[in-house]
């Protein structure tokens, strides 16, 4: 069992700084799974993407990739994980990890998805 931070940094519209921080646990290939699911994002999602913070309010994204650079997961010990459940700040399938899985979705959803990585530029 893995003990998982994840975080979540960004600002809408220029007046609200949003900071999100929890706990989950996760098995060991859950966690590798997760990364998995990031780097696909990473390279192959290019459209839309959007975190919503409440009243109808969103932060908009260009792409995926935007959306989990802005997030950031790591392993944490027992004892810190301890520490948010104290404060009842554990969320299984919250907000951050949906959004992540339906942004995988989209790309699995891609057959043909560019692989940005392996893009040459033009200069």
């Amino acid at each position: 069992m893995k003990y998982v931070f994840i975080g979540f940094g960004d600002n809408w519209a220029d007046e609200i700084d949003v900071d999100i921080n929890t706990a989950v646990k996760m098995s060991e290939e859950d966690f590798e799974e997760l990364f998995k699911k990031i780097d696909a994002i990473k390279r192959k999602h290019r459209t839309e993407a959007w975190y919503s913070v409440g009243s109808n309010e969103s932060i908009e994204y260009e792409t995926g990739a935007e959306f989990v650079d802005a997030v950031d997961i790591r392993e944490m010990t027992e004892e810190e994980y301890k520490v948010f459940e104290k404060f009842g700040i554990i969320d299984g399938e919250g907000s951050i990890l949906y959004n992540i899985n339906y942004l995988y979705e989209e790309c699995k959803d891609l057959e043909d998805a560019v692989d940005y990585d392996d893009e040459e530029e033009d200069y």
